[in-house]
């Protein structure tokens, strides 16, 4: 399908260097012939050819920017973007560490199983009045919320605390609170859960299984199916392996050779006038 036809991808990003995985996967999306827009507070100096470019403060002020204290992630705040984002603009939000193998095919929902217990929000799409985003927006602009996915004795103690007037900030709360977790429950509790793609579909490689981008005898092939659209690379559990030197031959290292499109002068119009519906 020409380039400007497919669904607008947007994407979120901190720090003024992409770095060569980030840039490869927003490429994989201009390769694949959909419009992309990264929103930051600061343009990277490595931007893609044909990714556009949108100021993060038109959505969610810098001062609101929060990070996971245990790790320092900023994972976190990317979640409360996603969902503010969705509600504003009707696209596909991608992370940065998500790979386009084809075309990603329109639908009203679109958001996939990474395993047999979560639907991951790596790659999302949900309709701006759908009771799902409502849902994720409420509980993402609640800084001390009591979450009814966390494990019941948690909740017990995080009300008590409330109680005692020490409200726990979701900063201080366990891993993807807002992430997987969030979305997992809240699709369930909106009837919307079998709307969730298979995990062929986005997440055929297990984050357990990262370790298998860095094999020198495997191909893209090996790790997805013919009905697999994009590739999540996990980069929170990617970056703990040595990465300092990617086998060409592996599948992380094709895709980062991979050759990026420069579009037309045409596609980044219509690419410009898409991004802002």
């Amino acid at each position: 399908m020409p380039f400007g036809f497919l669904m607008p991808v947007h994407a979120f990003w901190i720090g003024p260097a992409l770095g060569p995985m980030a840039r490869a996967c927003l490429a994989s999306f201009v390769r694949a012939g959909h419009p992309v827009t990264l929103h930051s507070y600061q343009r990277p100096h490595d931007l893609p050819p044909g990714v556009a470019f949108a100021d993060a403060t038109r959505l969610v002020p810098p001062e609101r920017i929060i990070r996971h204290r245990e790790t320092g992630s900023y994972a976190l705040f990317a979640n409360v973007f996603r969902y503010r984002l969705l509600q504003r603009y009707d696209c596909l939000y991608v992370d940065c560490d998500v790979y386009c193998l084809k075309p990603v095919e329109r639908a009203a929902y679109l958001l996939g199983w990474e395993d047999d217990v979560h639907i991951n929000g790596a790659v999302l799409r949900l309709p701006k009045d759908s009771a799902l985003l409502r849902a994720l927006n409420a509980v993402a602009d609640d800084p001390t919320p009591i979450p009814p996915w966390l494990p019941e004795e948690l909740q017990a103690e995080l009300r008590e605390n409330a109680r005692q007037g020490r409200p726990t900030s979701v900063q201080d709360m366990p891993w993807g609170v807002l992430g997987p977790r969030a979305i997992t429950w809240l699709a369930k509790d909106c009837g919307v859960d079998g709307k969730a793609l298979p995990t062929e579909a986005f997440y055929p490689l297990h984050y357990t299984q990262v370790h298998r981008l860095l094999d020198p005898e495997l191909t893209v092939e090996d790790l997805v199916t013919p009905r697999t659209q994009c590739l999540h690379l996990y980069n929170e559990m990617l970056r703990r392996l040595d990465l300092s030197a990617v086998p060409p031959s592996s599948p992380l290292g094709r895709m980062l050779a991979a050759p990026e499109l420069v579009p037309s002068r045409w596609d980044r119009l219509r690419q410009g006038f898409l991004w802002r519906r």
